[in-house]
Order: structure tokens, then C-alpha cells, then sequence
């Protein structure tokens, strides 16, 4: 009965690690594959990668009560085939914005301190700049039964003329 038991759990294992098999679209060499972590369904990718977009951060609160809520970077259409995207097996899904992990000084580094100061304080739900970004640890992963794509940002390259503020949703990016 235990040999039975035993192939029985094998038989399941592998059944689960064969539903997690990921294609990905070709990509940069600038990213190269780093690790795979098939219990939390994270891929991690090395390398920097420099890109053109709209950084977006999204606060909630008013005045001094408001607090960043997240930060995403959403990369211009010509620079998505340059990131690694699950395009088939377990949960494929497109590029179209990134998470971006590491928000602590990014508004001051995006925007400078006096605008970042005023941002903080405002009552705007969003403000973004378009510019060039470099990026590194990229890594895609599955989150509240969806792929995610994510980031660190090193540094803003070259900050775009104009900030947007507005206090509408952006019914184009979203949160889990």
C-alpha cells in the first residue's frame, strides 16, 4: 500500500509541476534568466534594461493623511517586445505595465523635491511623467490570480517635460 501511496503523490507532483510550464515570447538580451521559484510561481530576471514610458504613481488620502499607494511604469508600445512575457502555458498574459517594487524616493527622484513635497501633500488620486527609465530585477509572477509583471527603477534617465495630475481613476492600470 506505502509503494502505492508514494507513486500515487509522484504522479500528483508532476501533474503540478507540468501545469506551471511557461512560454515566453522572445526578449532583450539585456535580460537574462536569473531563477525560477515554482513554489510562489515567481520568475526573476538579471540584467538593467533602459525604456521609455509613463511612470505612474497613485496615492490615497488627503493632505497630510496621504499615503503612495503604488507605483507602476507602463513602457511605450515599441519597447514591450523587449521584455520577457508568458505567452502560453500557465497563466499567459501581455505586458502592459509593470509593477514597480522599490517607491520609496521615486516621486522626489521623478519629479525633484519641491515638486515631490507638493505631490505628497496634494489631493490629485495620480501624477505621472513620461520619460526614460532604467530598470533592473525584472520578474514576472502570478498575483491574485493574474500574471503580474514587476521591477526595480535605478534612476529616471531622462525626465519628460510635463507632469499630469488628475483626480480620475485610471481605468487603464489597476491594483490586485
Amino acid at each position: 500500500m506505502r509503494p502505492f501511496i508514494a507513486i500515487l503523490i509522484l504522479c500528483a507532483t508532476a501533474a503540478v509541476a507540468a501545469d506551471h510550464r511557461m512560454v515566453w515570447s522572445s526578449y532583450s538580451p539585456e535580460l537574462r534568466l536569473k531563477s525560477i521559484d515554482r513554489k510562489l510561481d515567481v520568475v526573476r530576471f538579471s540584467g538593467h534594461i533602459t525604456v521609455r514610458g509613463e511612470l505612474v504613481i497613485v496615492f490615497e488620502g488627503e493632505g497630510d493623511d496621504r499615503d503612495l499607494l503604488w507605483v507602476k511604469l507602463v513602457p511605450d508600445a515599441v519597447e514591450l517586445r523587449r521584455f520577457p512575457q508568458v505567452v502560453g502555458g500557465f497563466y499567459p498574459a501581455p505586458l502592459k505595465s509593470l509593477w514597480i517594487h522599490n517607491s520609496d524616493d521615486l516621486l522626489e527622484q521623478a519629479f525633484g523635491p519641491k515638486l515631490a513635497a507638493e505631490y505628497s501633500k496634494g489631493h490629485d488620486r495620480y501624477v505621472s511623467r513620461r520619460g526614460t527609465f532604467v530598470l533592473a530585477d525584472y520578474s514576472a509572477s502570478v498575483e491574485c490570480d493574474s500574471r503580474e509583471y514587476g521591477a526595480r527603477l535605478l534612476r529616471v534617465a531622462e525626465p519628460g517635460d510635463s507632469a499630469l495630475l488628475a483626480n480620475s481613476e485610471r481605468l487603464d492600470l489597476d491594483g490586485c
